[in-house]
């Protein structure tokens, strides 16, 4: 069969993937832009989908290490996962197309993979495809087919979006929704996983021993969210009576509730900031392949802050190779959490909001990670504020009034609308943490915030 053309949707664009070389298992996995030496920001990232237990590339091909070039960057988030993933089972079949290839078919692909291989909504699906309709329709006039694969729950936004872009055109790209990564091999031209992962074993891997390796990557609990580098821009409408609605999304359900959040059944997350820089003469580089200690530092978040006494925190761009929110379920039972942040310039322009988490379940003792660093491009100071929601599971409809809570949060559209609405879920009976930050490019220099220093 034919090569194929992976392309990874991003807001900026799509981005193709060139290559994967295996690399010496002692080293770490790294993304790496058009053959060159450069890192990109998610190589982090990429190692840990890539290595067991907590990845899945390893678990499926045998190997721990892999260099993947990539034709245009990807700052951060997890949206690049379904992609990467399917180039990985391609390349080890010898079937991803390359520089020279003259590949078959184009796929368009975007979501997070878990460690069951779900496949997880992500953000901006109908930017994403707009971004790349030149592209799709360059392909199309080359003879190529293009088959978009979408996560399920973003299915009828894609389906919107490309019935717009392609309104009238005699040839269109084929949508695919999917739910899993076993609904895309065939697509692939690739067979099914034998059994659902965990425990099953691809004819294209080597891997031994899997009930037990994946056993114990299950046991490594936690899920990890990205901060897309492009946000929606401009402001949205402010709801008339936003901390009356709050107060109807999250009011007890029964008398028992604020009890059960008293207990250690129900205990707020611990939330915290962390910050990683380079030590001083040595760049975030030397940090990334493990040539230098990093400077790690760890700011614990408090809860139930009204938004007027949350502080700031002013974060430098220059030398900040990390900066991670980490929440902690220290409790005895399941909660339900959900996340969502705002950025606005200094002066309070150009505010909106982004869910970084719908309404998710976190175990005891689970960890969740969400990227909080800048993006690339602010030449000004940027206010960053994030809200971290949870509700005890065992609540009646806790998911869903999380949601609606959080949803609430979203319609801000302004700073004060940020601050009333916040203000108003923290008289509620809502586990709330609120943390700020702003980041401050280097006086007097021309450096873009969260440009990779050298």
């Amino acid at each position: 069969m034919k090569a194929v053309r992976i392309l990874i949707g991003t807001t900026d664009g799509p981005t193709e993937v060139q290559r994967i070389t295996p690399e010496d298992p002692e080293v770490r996995s790294v993304v790496c832009l058009d053959g060159k030496a450069i890192a990109l920001p998610i190589s982090d990232d990429y190692d840990a989908f890539v290595r067991r237990p907590t990845g899945v590339i390893e678990a499926l091909t045998g190997h721990p290490a892999y260099r993947v070039d990539i034709s245009q960057p990807i700052g951060c988030g997890y949206s690049w996962q379904l992609g990467i993933l399917a180039a990985h089972v391609l390349a080890a079949r010898g079937r991803l197309a390359g520089g020279q290839d003259a590949p078959g078919a184009a796929f368009w692909l975007t979501g997070e993979v878990d460690h069951h291989l779900s496949i997880g909504a992500v953000d901006d699906v109908g930017l994403k495809l707009m971004r790349a309709t030149s592209a799709f329709k360059a392909l199309i006039a080359a003879g190529q087919s293009v088959t978009v694969v979408v996560p399920e729950a973003c299915e009828a936004e894609a389906a919107a979006a490309l019935s717009e872009a392609f309104r009238g055109a005699q040839a269109a790209p084929r949508l695919v929704a999917a739910g899993h990564f076993d609904d895309v091999l065939p697509l692939l031209g690739l067979p099914r996983l034998r059994r659902r992962f965990p425990g099953a074993r691809l004819a294209l891997g080597r891997m031994r021993r899997a009930g037990r390796v994946l056993a114990t990557g299950a046991a490594v609990l936690g899920g990890v969210l990205g901060l897309a580098l492009a946000w929606p821009q401009g402001a949205r409408t402010d709801p008339a009576a936003t901390p009356a609605a709050v107060a109807v999304a999250v009011a007890d359900a029964d008398s028992g509730a604020r009890a059960l959040a008293a207990s250690p059944a129900g205990a707020p997350p611990s939330v915290s900031l962390i910050e990683t820089r380079a030590p001083v003469g040595r760049g975030c580089a030397a940090v990334a392949f493990q040539r230098a200690t990093p400077v790690i530092s760890r700011h614990r978040l408090a809860s139930k802050a009204a938004a007027s006494r949350v502080q700031a925190r002013t974060v430098p761009a220059v030398g900040l190779c990390d900066l991670r929110h980490r929440i902690v379920n220290t409790g005895l039972g399941r909660l339900e959490v959900a996340v969502v942040a705002a950025r606005h310039q200094e002066s309070g322009a150009r505010f909106r909001t982004r869910s970084l988490a719908r309404a998710r379940s976190l175990d005891p003792g689970a960890t969740l990670d969400l990227d909080a660093r800048p993006p690339i491009g602010v030449l000004e100071p940027l206010v960053q504020h994030t809200a971290v929601l949870a509700l005890p599971s065992g609540w009646p409809r806790a998911a869903e009034r999380l949601q609606q809570a959080a949803n609430a949060l979203k319609a801000a559209g302004s700073a004060e609308s940020w601050a009333r609405t916040v203000d108003a879920l923290a008289t509620q009976a809502v586990f709330l943490t609120t943390a700020g930050e702003i980041f401050t490019p280097q006086a007097g220099s021309d450096r873009k915030i969260g440009q990779t220093l050298p």
